[in-house]
């Protein structure tokens, strides 16, 4: 199988990783070589995974850019309007300017869930999966053209691949907001 540009064909995924544990496996898994992190809004450890990647760019292990991050965009994110705050959460949670790759989690999109409501969501429009799954049909191709915005922003990382925008990276909730701005219309 050949192997992207850039991305580490091994990598840590973090789902299931405890809470408590979750900073302490990702710092380990840094150390002993691991370039390649899986994470996912879902997993619902985000802010842990974070800390160990500081912790460890910190200590000197690495450089960000040595590293290879993974997220994911959940279910209830999926209108063009939400793809730019769902990333954008997740990189707060992260603690990170960009990430290296950003998947559709699952290609079933849900009704908008706020993040004040529940977050990370879950499967039904209520905590604990107790309510009910409410499907919202949007199209795969909005979708689609929301995450390659992400893209063209920089929040998603061009460093594989340079000649896209010169190696030039714009790293900012200006651009994201923008970004929010022209998905809206």
């Amino acid at each position: 199988m050949a192997q992207p540009v850039g991305m580490p064909m091994i990598g840590l995924g973090c789902w299931k990783a405890e809470k408590g544990v979750t900073e302490e496996v990702v710092y380990n898994a840094i150390k002993v070589g691991y370039r390649h992190i899986d994470s996912a809004a879902d997993y619902g450890n985000e802010q842990e995974v974070g800390a160990g990647i500081r912790r460890a760019i910190q200590e000197g292990i690495c450089n960000r850019s040595d590293l290879w991050i993974t997220s994911k965009l959940w279910n209830t994110y999926h209108r063009r309007e939400n793809v730019p705050l769902a990333c954008q959460r997740t990189l707060d949670d992260l603690g990170l300017d960009y990430l290296d790759l950003y998947l559709i989690h699952f290609p079933i999109s849900l009704a908008f869930v706020p993040f004040d409501r529940c977050y990370p969501p879950e499967w039904t429009d209520k905590p604990g999966n107790a309510g009910h799954m409410i499907l919202d049909p949007v199209p795969y191709r909005e979708t689609w053209e929301a995450m390659q915005a992400l893209q063209a922003l920089c929040l998603l990382q061009l460093q594989r691949a340079p000649q896209l925008i010169g190696g030039y990276y714009a790293r900012s909730r200006r651009l994201c907001a923008e970004l929010a701005d022209v998905c809206s219309k």
